[in-house]
């Protein structure tokens, strides 16, 4: 084998290499995205929940940051549900919309029908589990 070839190979192998270690650092940054995203729907789906079992909404409280995770933020947002066809009789339903916003800024948003919440007057109160 000439120095040549020796130096060829050398560079091949480099490249290889490089190659390799590119792919695997992309996979991580990739898998990191993914558990931040699937965090993000996981905070999501749990606030719908707490609204869908008519748990308090929690509309007035600041943002939640989440465990080990600074700049995480969610919004709770009740709309009343009007479909254009139901314009005369409103229905016992409305719109609530999640919001969870990491810290890099993306935002995952979930929507669900829910039922509308009973109106709570002094001389009512919530139900205590």
């Amino acid at each position: 084998m000439s120095l040549l070839e020796a130096v060829v190979a050398t560079v091949i192998l480099a490249l290889v290499g490089v190659a390799c270690l590119e792919g695997t650092q992309r996979a991580l940054v990739l898998q990191q995205r993914a558990e931040e995203r699937a965090m993000a729907l996981q905070q999501a789906e749990s606030e719908l929940t707490a609204v869908a079992l008519h748990a308090e909404a929690r509309e007035a409280a600041p943002p939640v940051q989440m465990a080990r995770r600074t700049g995480w933020s969610r919004s709770v947002s009740r709309l009343p549900y009007r479909p254009a066809w139901a314009e005369i009789t409103p229905l016992p339903v409305e719109r609530v919309i999640v919001q969870v916003e990491t810290a890099d800024g993306q935002v995952m948003q979930l929507t669900r029908l829910v039922p509308r919440a009973p109106a709570f007057t002094s001389t009512t109160s919530p139900v205590q589990p």
